[in-house]
């Protein structure tokens, strides 16, 4: 695999490639794979050998074109913590594109909307995400409003005003990124096709499932990610798989 890395570097002087090759594969943390044949490498290393190759050459903007979309929850995770630490340390510009909107949180400085090809919408995570400007924005990013009282952004925006008072809280991830992350206690997540519009209540896709001794803390995309922790041994654990659309109904805070 040195070599498959290396090529990205061609164009250096043999010294200069050896270190650059050297503080790549440090940085992703690739050295025991070095020596190894492409063939024998998972999904997840092969991903860290190509990132390598495309870093060599030292490029001015890197596009990612939804590279974590065959990879395991796990090796996902994997990936996203070193997207994050190449930006810190190189700081390369990068375009990252994916459907992912835990991804698009995550690990976006700025966030741009495109349907169809046309750029409909571009800003901040936390303003795209919880301002869309437009209907097809507000569609395609299911936007749930969960301010009370909060006007939608357009009268046929997919957007949930909630009556009440709710047992949310908005935090950064534990890895000190800035993405915004809603936090649900005592939510209550069931199998569904529609949203009950009577409570105050959304539909969302499963993206990450972690167990948790008795709990299930489920990653779930409502528009933000919101995080919730259900017990493992209820009745519709057994549906809770990543890639599921669930329903969630969420707590009012007590009086």
């Amino acid at each position: 695999m040195r070599d498959n890395v290396a090529y990205g570097a061609h164009r250096l002087a043999h010294s200069e490639r050896a270190a650059m090759i050297a503080r790549l594969a440090s940085l992703l943390e690739i050295e025991p794979l070095l020596e190894r044949m492409p063939r024998g490498l998972s999904g997840g290393e092969r991903q860290r050998a190509a990132l390598a190759r495309a870093l060599a050459a030292n490029p001015a903007i890197l596009l990612l074109d939804e590279p974590m979309a065959a990879l395991d929850p796990n090796s996902r995770q994997a990936l996203r913590q070193t997207l994050l630490r190449l930006h810190r340390e190189l700081g390369t510009t990068t375009i990252h594109v994916t459907h992912n909107f835990a991804e698009a949180l995550a690990l976006g400085d700025r966030v741009a909307i495109m349907i169809q090809g046309k750029l409909l919408q571009a800003g901040a995570p936390r303003d795209v995400f919880t301002r869309p400007e437009t209907a097809a924005v507000a569609g395609f990013l299911k936007s749930a409003r969960l301010a009370p009282g909060e006007p939608a952004a357009d009268n046929d925006a997919a957007a949930m005003i909630c009556p009440h008072r709710l047992a949310l809280r908005l935090s950064t991830g534990a890895d000190g990124c800035a993405a915004p992350l809603l936090e649900a206690e005592g939510a209550e997540v069931r199998t569904a096709s529609e949203p009950d519009e009577r409570a105050c209540a959304m539909a969302g896709r499963i993206v990450a499932v972690e167990r948790d001794g008795e709990s299930l803390r489920l990653s779930i995309n409502v528009g933000l990610e919101l995080r919730v922790a259900v017990p493992a041994a209820g009745s519709a654990a057994d549906a809770i798989v990543e890639g599921r659309t669930v329903l969630v109904r969420l707590p009012k805070t007590p009086a």
